[in-house]
């Protein structure tokens, strides 16, 4: 056990270092900040709320970061220092239930199976990130649920019994991933108990429906929550059972293929990563044939070799749930995902291994140089994946850079990482530095775009940028054009899109999207006095009065209206019209620092120093 917490840090002792990385906002928020003092709000809200999102009840998870925060606030050294010191926790506690199950087989192969789950690389993005330390507390109460209720059969106390279903509300209540161990109760009992049939499936059905009655507790004080995964995040939501089972099928292939070769690892997958395939498909077929030699397997090994049979049975019931069958996952795969898969995987290829190399299960004082070497040559390279994706989780954006070249066919990935280096732009003052990063963004949100055309983010992200950061028009119109149909509701968006067009030469055309904006929101003032400057720039008097009078009904307090006729004298050239104008429009408004700014410059300019001075000294009060 000893050796187990130092393998932990050996494996993961490098995150200690990092900072905040991928999805860290979702349990250091508002509430989390607010210390033990923001407890009865977690306990009491949806795991995430966001305009129209609102969703997940994962009160425990949070809890941890909000005493955090009460002991010594936010230190991303100690959150990753929990984080590790709870992987060396699991790897222990798994290898004592092993003890504990594994009745008659000698204590190094519980030991060896947990030394190659804690070394395999797909687990750095539950270690590496907090926010998934949800996934670890999930594993060790699941797994706790399980040692407790072999307790209860050996020991007949009900206070075993007690702490299992204890166990079964705190994972519930940490992610519904708990779901998982509930449903893999069966599969230890069968293999692993002395009772019949009828008896496992008895306690199965209960842990269920007591499961099922504690994740609907929630919904009676805080109300259902609701997500909508979007197209690129999954493309399969909206079909049919029928039709999602294909690609089910290559998703097996993928976590497979994964478990074997855990490279590359990447921090987002989704839409066009994971292709949705047809029936026909030669990733379907050479799935199906793999999963049905599997599952023969299995049944071969029954009565001859009882791990190899379980490994495969856990294995395949722990990640049925990701597989996009009856329930949709964001991103349709993730590593994440395999987290509890990966210890059926681990018992399997060391039971391989080890039968390979004619290691006696059953000697107490065994040497097997042969069995050891072969772990060995699994294990080290596992570790040097590991320590270096660790590396890679420093913080978002150099999780983000390094996976990206290998993430062109992400929409979803090249969104977020648009994202952070919008983030980081914001944080820097180098105006060079800003144009690098703004230009990377750009890019990114088109890459998202080349896959995923009605991006709707993206396409708003590339037209605003344009709008406000490079003052291209032309272009910026172009994304608005193409947004527009997605967001056509939006005034903001109408606006800008004829503001582009306007700005672009295509005055006609720009005034038709004003119209727009005024028809869905009519007390809007901006829209009439964008119409009246437009129709000024067409010497349009009569439309531009029109719609300035319009402005002036909307808003008679502001000098709004005074300034856009004023300009349209400028256009005329008839600067004393216009400088009246100013004079009024400033006594209505005499903190608006452009009209002060404009009437100090130009009385100075005709030698009125009075005037000047007047209008100076409401620039500088």
């Amino acid at each position: 056990m000893l050796i187990l917490f130092l393998w932990a840090f050996i494996l993961y002792g490098n995150t200690l270092d990092n900072k905040y990385a991928m999805d860290y906002s979702y349990v250091i928020d508002k509430q989390t900040e607010k210390g033990v003092f923001g407890l009865s709000d977690i306990f009491t809200t949806r795991y995430f709320h966001k305009g129209q999102i609102n969703y997940g009840y994962r009160p425990v998870v949070k809890a941890t970061f909000a005493i955090e925060q009460s002991l010594w606030g936010q230190q991303p050294f100690m959150s990753h220092l929990i984080n590790v010191l709870l992987y060396a926790f699991l790897g222990i506690l798994i290898f004592k239930f092993f003890r504990k199950i594994f009745k008659s087989i000698i204590p190094v192969f519980s030991f060896l199976i947990v030394l190659v789950f804690m070394a395999h690389p797909v687990h750095t993005e539950v270690v590496a990130s907090l926010k998934n330390r949800e996934e670890l507390l999930v594993f060790i109460f699941g797994i706790s649920m399980l040692y407790f209720i072999f307790k209860f059969l050996d020991k007949k106390k009900y206070s075993h019994l007690f702490l299992s279903v204890l166990f079964v509300l705190l994972g519930l209540w940490t992610k519904p991933t708990m779901i998982v161990f509930i449903v893999l109760i069966p599969v230890f009992l069968y293999f692993f108990s002395s009772l019949s049939l009828k008896k496992v499936l008895l306690i199965s059905v209960t842990f269920m429906l007591t499961a099922y009655i504690l994740l609907k507790i929630p919904n009676l004080y805080i109300g259902h929550g609701s997500r909508t995964v979007l197209f690129y995040e999954n493309p399969l939501i909206g079909l049919s059972l029928f039709n999602k089972i294909p690609t089910a099928f290559s998703v097996l292939f993928f976590y497979i293929k994964k478990m074997l070769i855990p490279y590359p690892l990447l921090f987002y997958y989704g839409y066009n990563m994971i292709p949705i395939v047809s029936y026909s498909s030669s990733i379907f077929i050479v799935s199906l044939i793999l999963l049905i030699s599997i599952i023969t397997l299995a049944i071969y090994y029954l009565k001859k070799d009882i791990f190899i049979s379980f490994s495969i049975v856990g294995f395949i019931v722990s990640i049925f749930g990701f597989l996009n069958v009856f329930k949709i996952v964001s991103g349709i795969v993730a590593e994440r995902y395999l987290f509890i898969a990966s210890l059926f995987f681990s018992i399997l290829i060391v039971r391989i291994i080890l039968k390979y190399a004619k290691f006696n299960f059953l000697k107490i004082n065994t040497s097997n140089t042969k069995g050891y070497l072969l772990i060995a040559i699994l294990v080290f390279p596992y570790a040097i994946i590991t320590v270096n994706r660790n590396a890679q989780w420093e913080n978002e954006l150099t999780l983000f850079s390094h996976d990206i070249s290998k993430l062109k066919k992400s929409a979803m990935a090249n969104e977020m990482y648009g994202v952070a280096l919008m983030n980081e732009m914001s944080k820097t003052q180098n105006t060079n530095k800003k144009r690098i990063l703004m230009d990377k963004a750009l890019q990114a949100y088109r890459q998202s775009l080349s896959v995923y055309p009605k991006n709707k983010f993206c396409l708003n992200a590339l037209a605003y940028s344009y709008f406000t950061f490079y003052h291209d028009y032309i272009k910026a119109a172009k994304y608005y054009e193409l947004l527009f149909p997605m967001d056509s509701n939006n005034v903001e968006t109408i606006l800008n899109l004829g503001f582009s067009l306007e700005k672009s030469g295509k005055k006609e055309k720009a005034i038709f999207y004003y119209k727009q904006a005024i028809v869905l929101d009519s007390l809007n003032p901006k829209p009439y006095s964008l119409l009246a400057n437009a129709y000024y720039k067409l010497h349009d008097l009569k439309s531009g009065n029109f719609y300035n009078a319009k402005l002036q009904q909307i808003a008679p307090n502001s000098e709004i209206p005074i300034v856009n006729l004023a300009n349209y004298y400028i256009m005329l050239n008839d600067t004393e019209t216009a400088i009246m104008l100013y004079d009024s429009a400033a006594t209505i408004q005499p903190n608006n620092q452009q009209l002060n700014s404009l009437l100090y410059q130009y009385y100075w300019y005709k030698r009125d120093t009075s005037k000047a001075m007047f209008y100076y000294n409401r620039l500088y009060r």
